[in-house]
C-alpha cells in the first residue's frame, strides 16, 4: 500500500486514512460511500438508489457499473485473441448476455471490508446499472471536453 501522503497514492490508502480518523474520534459509521471525481455523472438519487440498493441485496459492498456492448479483445505474447465471444460464431450484439463496465462513480461498502480486503470491494458484491454515459471518465482533456458536453 502506497503513502496516502503523496500523489502516487492509492484510492484505498485514501480511504482507510479516513476510516482510522473517523474510528479516532469515537465516529463509526455502517456504510462508506465513495464517489470518484473523475467520474462525475451521477445525481443525488443514483447515490441514494444505490444504497437502497445494497441493503435491499443485503450486500458488503456496491460498484456502480455501466451496460457495455461492445466486442473485446487482448493481445498476449502477440498473439490476438477474443475475450468475450467467439470471433468464428460472431453474435449479435443484442443477443450477447449483459455485460458491464465499472464506471468509477459510486461505490458503497461497509467498513469492515475496506479494513479486512484493503480493498473497496469484497464481501457479496452488488452491481448499481448506470447509463452508458456514465462510463465516462475524467483521463484527459478530451474526457473533460466530452463530460462537459453531456453536462452541459
Amino acid at each position: 500500500m502506497r503513502n496516502a501522503g503523496n500523489d502516487t497514492a492509492s484510492s484505498e490508502s485514501a480511504l482507510i486514512h479516513s476510516l482510522q480518523a473517523l474510528e479516532a474520534q469515537n465516529i463509526n459509521p455502517d456504510l462508506l460511500v465513495f464517489l470518484q471525481c473523475t467520474s462525475p455523472i451521477r445525481t443525488g438519487a443514483e447515490i441514494d438508489q444505490a444504497i437502497a440498493k445494497l441493503k435491499a441485496e443485503e450486500g458488503d459492498s456496491l460498484v456502480s457499473v455501466s451496460p457495455s456492448h461492445r466486442f473485446l479483445w487482448e493481445e498476449v505474447n502477440g498473439v490476438a485473441k477474443s475475450i468475450n465471444y467467439d470471433y468464428r460464431h460472431r453474435p449479435r450484439r443484442q443477443n450477447m448476455n449483459p455485460q458491464y463496465v465499472e464506471n468509477g462513480s459510486i461505490y458503497v461498502f461497509k467498513p469492515w471490508v475496506l479494513k479486512e480486503n484493503k480493498n473497496r470491494l469484497g464481501g457479496k458484491i452488488s452491481l448499481y446499472v448506470m447509463s452508458e454515459i456514465a462510463a465516462v471518465e475524467i483521463d484527459s482533456e478530451e474526457d473533460f471536453q466530452m463530460i462537459e458536453f453531456f453536462m452541459s
